[in-house]
C-alpha cells in the first residue's frame, strides 16, 4: 500500500490544506441564510454549482477510500498510462453530489427528473464495471439508452 504522498503528489498536511477548506465551505453552504441568499438574489443555479462542485470534491476522496478498502483498483498493465494502482468509484461521489443539489434545492421539474435517471443507469453501469468488467456492447447499449431517454424529455 502507497502513502497518500506516492497517490496524489501532495503530502497529507498538503492535502488537508486543499480539503479542509472546501470541506468548511461545503458546510457554510447548509445554512439556511446562505442558501436564501443566493436564492434571494437570483443567483440559485451558482449556488447549486458551488454545493455540486464543493460536494464532489468532499466525497471523492471518501469514495477513494472505500476503493482501496474493498480493492475496487485500477491497476497498471501495458496498455494503462499509470504506474500506481489508481481507486475507482470516484463517480459515486460526483454523482451524490449531483443527488444532494437537486435535492437541497427542490428541483424537481420533468426534465430534472429525467437527467436524474439518466444519470443513475450510466452511475450504476459505471459502479458494476468499476467492481467487475462490463462488455462495451452493454455500456453502449446503457449510454445510448440513457441519452435516448433524457433527449425524449
Amino acid at each position: 500500500m502507497t502513502g497518500i504522498k506516492e497517490r496524489t503528489g501532495y503530502s497529507r498536511s498538503r492535502w488537508l490544506f486543499l480539503q479542509l477548506p472546501v470541506f468548511v465551505f461545503l458546510c457554510l453552504l447548509f445554512v439556511p441564510a446562505v442558501r436564501n441568499g443566493f436564492t434571494n438574489t437570483g443567483m440559485r443555479w451558482l449556488y447549486i454549482l458551488a454545493f455540486s462542485f464543493s460536494a464532489g470534491f468532499s466525497a471523492t476522496p471518501v469514495f477513494a477510500a472505500i476503493a482501496r478498502k474493498f480493492n475496487i483498483m485500477d491497476f497498471p498493465d501495458a496498455r494503462k498510462v499509470h504506474a500506481q494502482a489508481t481507486p475507482l468509484l470516484g463517480g459515486g461521489g460526483v454523482f451524490l453530489a449531483l443527488i444532494g443539489a437537486v435535492a437541497l434545492n427542490g428541483i424537481y421539474s420533468p426534465a430534472i427528473l429525467r437527467i436524474l435517471l439518466g444519470s443513475a443507469i450510466l452511475f450504476i453501469v459505471g459502479t458494476v464495471d468499476d467492481i467487475r468488467e462490463v462488455r462495451v456492447r452493454y455500456k453502449m447499449a446503457a449510454q445510448f439508452f440513457a441519452t435516448i431517454f433524457v433527449m425524449s424529455g
